[in-house]
């Protein structure tokens, strides 16, 4: 029996969206509230290890049974391996906490984990055989490990109780099977020690020669990736624009269900401001209960935006801080609404400059609004 590569590429596939999606989510998480706060910080990432790693050991069972069910093997339906604990969770956070994009790998390493577990521990169970398949651009160290072929799975598959050698941003994934007879398509374990021979077993040999084949190009897509931040990042002046676009008194303006109006006068008195002066429909939204819900004021033009009522200058950078978190989301923008409190309009244009370049992500548009006049709109993508 040969594993078709498009069944194995579906498979794949459906387990990278998971590991990836909750790397994703830990990524806007941290965009939205730093990592000041450990403790918060932990608890968002134990909650999406514990539910997409219980998704990628149920996609591994499902991929085990089927496998064991065409290969005629009588053995018990699989059974999922448990994601990473709490304190396994909490231990990886403090220890990349000061590097997002090394937590976000963390997130995703963990989640990614719990399938391999669910794989390896399975097998050692029933007997079973593994392989390691690589697939896309692979690294060294999995071009290493596939060139050893099938393997009878045994404890000394585990470390630690737990699959060896899961990385983040890495499509490779272990693959079972109960007799000789099966094997996965494109899976050439001479071709790969072929190359692990062709470096005398340098593992380090093999990234400076994998590094200088595709140099060029790895140069090119970092300049590329440079430009394009540059290019689509950094704050923009787009009050002509809102004042050619607007629609004065076009749409509508609703409320949630069970919306308390009377603690919210001044975002109701700001969303009548808003449909006046610049039109569109306006949705006024109901607190969210949850811990970790973020919830802006009103949706405007279907996109999330937070009012913050400020009254001087310095007040921007905390009140903008505390409003990009709510949208991140769904971000449309924040209204910086002065009233009747005078204000330089150039200070506060510099501290919401200086606070967008701060944030590690941010895609939204600032109006500042005096004395009910739209005075500047700004637009950051980063």
């Amino acid at each position: 029996m040969k594993i078709t590569e498009k069944t194995w590429l579906e498979y794949i596939t459906r387990l990278s969206r998971m590991n990836e999606e909750a790397g994703k989510k830990m990524a806007d998480y941290i965009a939205g509230h730093g990592t000041q706060d450990t403790d918060a910080l932990i608890e968002y990432a134990a909650a999406l290890v514990q539910k997409y790693g219980e998704g990628s050991a149920e996609l591994a069972c499902q991929m085990y049974d089927a496998m064991a069910e065409k290969a005629g093997a009588n053995v018990p339906p699989a059974e999922p391996a448990e994601p990473a604990d709490y304190g396994e969770t909490a231990r990886m956070v403090n220890a990349t906490k000061q590097s997002p994009p090394q937590l976000q790998g963390g997130v995703s390493r963990l989640v990614k984990r719990a399938g391999a577990d669910t794989t390896l521990k399975n097998a050692i169970r029933d007997g079973a055989e593994w392989a390691w398949v690589p697939h896309g651009d692979t690294c060294p160290f999995c071009i290493t490990l596939a060139s050893r072929g099938w393997q009878k799975a045994g404890e000394k598959t585990l470390k630690g109780g737990h699959a060896e050698h899961i990385h983040a941003h890495c499509n490779c994934e272990y693959a079972i099977r109960f007799d000789s007879r099966t094997s996965v398509a494109g899976y050439d374990p001479e071709k790969y020690l072929a190359q692990y021979k062709a470096a005398d077993g340098d593992i380090n040999a093999m990234r400076r020669a994998q590094y200088a084949a595709n140099r060029d190009a790895i140069n090119a897509q970092k300049r590329a990736a440079y430009a394009a931040r540059k290019s689509n990042s950094g704050p923009e002046d787009v009050l002509e624009e809102y004042r050619r676009t607007a629609k004065p008194g076009e749409g509508s303006i609703t409320y949630d269900e069970g919306y308390n109006r009377t603690r919210h006068a001044d975002e109701i008195k700001t969303a009548q401001w808003l449909h006046d002066i610049l039109g569109g429909d306006i949705v006024l939204l109901q607190e969210a209960g949850g811990l970790f819900e973020k919830t802006p004021d009103f949706l405007w033009r279907q996109k999330g935006w937070e009012l913050k009522s400020t009254t001087t200058e310095k007040s921007a950078d905390t009140a903008l801080r505390s409003a990009l978190k709510q949208i991140s989301d769904n971000p449309g923008g924040v209204i910086l609404n002065y009233f009747h409190h005078e204000v330089q309009i150039e200070s506060v244009l510099e501290i919401v400059t200086r606070r967008l370049l701060r944030q590690e992500k941010c895609n939204a548009d600032i109006l500042i609004v005096l004395n009910g006049k739209l005075e500047a709109a700004i637009r950051y993508k980063k």
